[in-house]
């Protein structure tokens, strides 16, 4: 390639760097089997047993792994076929590139409460017996109806985290984000219910 830009030498560089291993992807996904991760700093962290009322349907697409791993260990049948699709013209090693990029713009806590959201919404979606074709790209409905009933437990500020990480989880995967119409009027639906004279006097806030 000896025609090839400085610019895309380099990010070749660092794509077969990330192709060998070296990578965010790899480093949280731990040792093949387990439920260990190992964090940027080096440190070697185990996912707990879950907690009563925190359990989803077994899944191969859904390992037992630390929230902040979710969203880079938890797949879809859309993401992989996502995933294949754009190896047809891309090398493995620069799809790795990208999606590392996409998960280590956000930080450790970040990931943690975007996967803990997507833990609710795999629950939501479990205990209504959503197909798992409809989890990703999820529908309108189906996104409006999980935010109407968390916002009867949560805060407004947990459940729009819980959004965020369940959005970001289908940019990732190259899923189109459906929720921006539909979410606008469930969160103004849900602040009127938060603000009720009822729950305030309650406390909740």
């Amino acid at each position: 390639m000896a025609d090839t830009p400085d610019f895309l030498r380099g990010a070749l560089a660092i794509a077969d760097a990330a192709g060998s291993g070296a990578t965010l992807l790899s480093s949280i996904a731990g040792r093949p089997g387990t439920s260990g991760s190992r964090t940027l700093d080096g440190r070697i962290r185990k996912a707990r047993k879950p907690k009563e009322g925190c359990k989803i349907t077994p899944s191969a697409f859904r390992p037992h792994v630390l929230s902040s791993d979710r969203l880079g260990l938890w797949k879809t049948s859309h993401g992989q076929l996502y995933t294949d699709s754009v190896e047809q013209y891309l090398p493995k090693s620069v799809c790795t590139l990208l999606f590392n990029v996409s998960l280590s713009s956000l930080k450790e806590k970040t990931r943690s409460n975007y996967g803990a959201g997507l833990l609710q919404f795999t629950q939501f979606c479990d205990a209504f017996n959503i197909p798992k074709e409809l989890q990703m790209p999820a529908p309108e409905w189906l996104l409006a109806a999980f935010t109407a009933v968390a916002a009867g437990s949560v805060s407004r500020s947990c459940v729009d985290s819980w959004l965020s990480g369940i959005s970001f989880w289908h940019s990732v995967n190259g899923a189109k984000w459906n929720g921006d119409n539909q979410l606008r009027i469930a969160r103004l639906q849900s602040r009127s219910w938060f603000l009720s004279p009822q729950r305030r006097r309650r406390g909740y806030q």
